[in-house]
């Protein structure tokens, strides 16, 4: 389960989430709700230590390695791309906060960058985040929403990354990738070694 309830200070389409449900996301967006099912079948990647209940309605698996698992569309008129990595392990504590913060240098720094805001998400494993921001690609204007979480079992860092193009209201999209991080399986937040220093 995530739970969200901050609000998104950004020159891009403000946001407020709601609540996230297994099986069902519910986001509050600009005065409507959407909602998006999940759909089988459930992947696992050895390589990443990463098993997900389920992934989006609308998409398949189009790799499954040590890189990466990477989601790609059904509809070949969709050019999104939305996949998840897993850093190196590390000897130290792994500060998603510090992560999280040098997300606004980071997308400003891209051709025509524009950062739209962080905002944070308790998990069934924990704290997660996650960034918005738009920038040029490929000669086309995209936006990406990345998620950021402590691997359940290892001291390392899960990056959720969903660029599609951008559009005027995305909400459907970051509910997308919100519930994807929401299927992820694995120990209680309690039994996982990484640990966050405090602030």
């Amino acid at each position: 389960m995530i739970s969200a309830a901050a609000k998104e200070s950004s020159p891009l389409r403000p946001m407020t989430l709601a609540l996230v449900l297994t099986g069902l996301l519910s986001i509050t967006a600009c005065g409507g709700t959407v909602e998006q099912e999940m759909t089988a079948p459930a992947p696992s990647n050895p390589d990443l230590n990463l098993t997900f209940s389920a992934i989006p309605s609308g998409f398949e698996v189009a790799q499954n390695d040590a890189e990466a698992m990477r989601l790609a569309p059904t509809d070949p008129e969709d050019a999104a791309s939305l996949w998840v990595e897993v850093g190196a392990a590390s000897d130290f504590g792994i500060s998603i906060t510090q992560i999280v913060s040098a997300q606004k240098e980071l997308f400003e720094a891209l051709p025509g960058g524009d950062f739209g805001g962080n905002n944070e998400l308790r998990t069934l494993h924990g704290r997660a985040f996650y960034s918005r921001g738009r920038y040029t690609h490929d000669g086309a204007l995209v936006e990406e929403t990345r998620a950021f979480q402590l691997h359940p079992t290892e001291n390392r860092l899960i990056t959720f990354h969903y660029r599609y193009p951008a559009a005027e209201d995305s909400a459907e999209r970051v509910q997308q990738l919100l519930f994807w991080l929401g299927e992820l399986e694995g120990p209680a937040a309690s039994e996982a070694v990484a640990t966050e220093p405090s602030d």
